[in-house]
């Protein structure tokens, strides 16, 4: 094992890799909505206790306590959360099939999900925080009734009216301003997302059909043999009606590669003891190029001379020929993979760029070299199609097995498909933040229609007076709207220090657009504003319907 290398990693990090974080953004997200929909029912347990402010004094007036009366709204506020806890669990449990039909791939152990005995008491701790988190401040304010003006028959203080909407207008920003971080960072990722559908891959996506093929057993022991399998099978491919070209590789494009540390002779001899340029190291055989769709940009594609050469010929793409020296020409110039003895390469072409590592990772510095110059075991074939690939399997593997009866194939693949499984993961999570982000708005207008209409309830008799004295429709709901855009405002104010923090760290996942993007985030603020308007929009125009004289009777 002296030549042989270890690459060690963690088994969670080979387990799930990136879509660990995907999983805790879509769980933070889950987390925004449970508290905007918490803030929703906060207000509307607060609104009601203002209701019930008489029946709260004569429960003190026949000997409770306060800590008694509050004791019983937290029961009540808690025995409502546990109810939407158990409901929720019963429509996981109900639609678990189908959502489980809506997880790609890409994210790992998706068998494994199911309602167990973790998740039923982690949904049964989260109701009782809920429950007596958010009830503990309507339960407060409820227990504050003065029991001599209950007694009497007299209304609650204006005074007592206005700290209950303060504490009203808290949570409303609160939602407005989780909601405005939820929608600017699911219009980040669905920019994003847009962007990297349309980034340019390098490859023919549409036309491309791929098979995997291991060259095992005593019957491929030596390169020759393997050599001549391919020497057969892709001229026998290249015969099928429908084929334009084929070849194979070593690695298809977006799979990741195998990468090292490339020298000129330039380099060696400046700093011998130097880095190198990290480029890919790639097989090919055949017509890959042109059934893969990438531009030859410069010199000639291989040919079987190339393997036979002191320094054996080699292409390479354009992020190498710039890596190496953009100044110079690249054609006919010398590297090595480095080592104390260097085995020089010549580069006899150059090829334009493909993603190797992923559709929204940049190009890297990569080399080809001919089949001959390093015959791998396990390689892709690649075909190009006339028409639809996928029409092409059956022949295509009907002429492996000509050449070898025994040989199977597998990873039977389009490349469309390929980008397709990329992109996978990163659309699931989108639409996943796309709909939390949709849901908080609306949860939030829910929020503000609550709030104004207590608004427009505590300030009847002034409306109805100034109905009276000829106030216009105009000006009733112009001062609604003051009302509402002023909490809007407040939630864009304390939503833009939460956005900053949720840029960052979505930062990682965007391509295509910055963390700071002004169009984006006028969306954003558009967004909140349309929410601002639609839960204004009812009470507003209630209030212009106000009678002067039920108003008055009202008092």
């Amino acid at each position: 094992n002296q030549d042989n290398r270890a690459w060690v990693v963690p088994l969670h990090v080979l387990l799930y890799g990136e879509a660990a974080f995907q999983i805790i953004l879509v769980l933070l997200a889950a987390g925004t909505v449970l508290l905007i929909a918490c803030g929703n029912i906060a207000g509307f347990l607060l609104a009601r206790a203002a209701t019930r402010s008489q029946e709260m004094a004569i429960r003190a007036a026949l000997g409770a306590s306060r800590a008694r009366v509050i004791r019983q709204l937290l029961t009540e506020s808690t025995l409502m959360a546990l109810a939407g806890g158990m409901g929720a669990v019963l429509l996981a449990f109900w639609s678990m099939d189908t959502l489980k039909a809506f997880i790609p791939p890409t994210i790992p152990r998706t068998g494994n999900i199911r309602l167990d005995g973790t998740v039923l008491l982690f949904a049964l701790l989260v109701s009782l925080f809920t429950g007596l988190f958010f009830g503990l401040i309507p339960a407060l304010s409820a227990t504050r009734a003065r029991l001599t003006e209950v007694i009497k028959g007299v209304k609650p203080r204006r005074k007592r009216g206005r700290e209950l909407f303060k504490a009203q207008n808290v949570f409303v920003i609160g939602q407005l301003a989780l909601g405005l971080i939820l929608a600017h960072t699911g219009l980040l990722l669905i920019q994003s997302y847009t962007s990297l559908q349309e980034t340019e891959q390098g490859f023919d996506e549409e036309h491309t059909l791929t098979l995997g093929v291991t060259l095992g057993g005593d019957a491929y022991d030596n390169p020759e043999e393997r050599q001549a399998f391919f020497d057969q099978l892709i001229p026998r491919i290249q015969a099928v009606p429908g084929v334009l070209a084929a070849g194979a590789t070593s690695k298809l494009p977006l799979q990741g590669g195998t990468n090292g540390p490339a020298f000129t002779e330039e380099m060696m001899a400046q700093d011998p003891g130097g880095n190198g340029v990290l480029t890919e190291s790639s097989t090919v055989a055949g017509g890959y190029f042109e059934a893969m769709g990438i531009s030859l940009l410069a010199g000639r594609t291989l040919i079987p001379e190339d393997a036979q050469e002191a320094a054996p010929g080699v292409m390479i793409n354009q992020a190498a020929a710039q890596s190496f020296r953009p100044e110079q020409n690249p054609l006919g110039r010398r590297f090595s993979f480095g080592d104390d003895t260097p085995h020089w390469l010549t580069v006899v072409g150059v090829v334009s760029d493909v993603r190797q590592w992923g559709p929204g990772s940049r190009p890297r510095p990569e080399a080809y070299a001919g089949y001959a110059v390093n015959p791998r075991f396990r390689m892709f074939i690649t075909v190009s199609a006339a028409g639809d690939p996928r029409d092409l399997i059956r022949p295509v593997r009907q002429a492996v097995l000509t050449v070898d009866p025994n040989q199977p194939v597998s990873e039977i693949r389009t490349m469309g498909e390929i980008v397709d499984s990329q992109l996978a993961g990163r659309e699931f999570y989108t639409l996943l933040i796309g709909l939390f982000s949709a849901l908080a708005l609306g949860l939030a207008a829910a929020g503000i229609y609550g709030v104004i209409s207590y608004y427009v309830a505590q300030r009847t008799r002034e409306l109805g007076v100034r109905v009276a004295l000829g106030a216009n429709r105009a000006g009733l709901v112009r001062l609604v709207a003051r009302r509402a855009l002023a909490l809007v405002v407040a939630g864009i104010f304390f939503g833009l220090a939460g956005m900053a923090v949720a840029t960052l760290i979505v930062s990682s996942l965007l391509f295509g657009v910055g963390p700071v993007d002004l169009p984006t985030m006028a969306g954003g603020l558009a967004s909140l504003l349309a929410v601002g308007a639609a839960g204004a929009f009812i009470p507003g125009v209630r209030a212009t319907r106000l009678s002067p004289v039920e108003a008055l009777r009202n008092e």
